[in-house]
């Protein structure tokens, strides 16, 4: 038994003295913003997927339905501070041949949190990104 004992105390020195140096340890310095994406409107009787940097976050059938107070749909992730690109695909659910795709740019500093709302006007997407969340009546 003290044998073992003398074994484990020996691996515990070995390792807290030689295996953990200041090159051994790695620091992420990449810094995350939880954002939060409100589909706010437009989007009715559609698929929809939201694509971020090459990666699907979200894909939802939307009925005809408008809620009365809020976003038809909503999602959060965790996205670097730095420039991204969104791509908004959308497809009418009554004809396949009613089919949307749209792009734009947006930017992500230094705030923690973030909202982003998209809405859909006539054949164009309405983005809006803010520190704060948005009110809904």
């Amino acid at each position: 038994m003290v044998k073992i004992m003398r074994k484990i105390i020996l691996i515990i020195f070995i390792v807290s003295f030689f295996g953990c140096n200041e090159d051994t340890i790695v620091q992420s310095s990449i810094d995350y913003s939880e954002v939060q994406f409100d589909l706010q409107g437009g989007f009715e009787n559609q698929s929809i997927s939201i694509i971020i940097d090459t990666s699907r976050h979200f894909h939802a059938l939307l009925s005809e339905l408008v809620p009365l107070a809020g976003a038809q749909a909503s999602f959060t992730v965790l996205l670097e501070r730095e420039s991204h690109e969104l791509i908004v695909h959308g497809m009418s659910l009554s004809s396949i041949y009613e089919t949307s795709i749209d792009t734009c740019k947006f930017e992500i500093a230094d705030a923690k949190r973030y909202y982003v709302g998209l809405s859909k006007h006539k054949d164009s997407i309405r983005v809006i990104v803010q520190d704060s969340s948005f009110s809904y009546f």
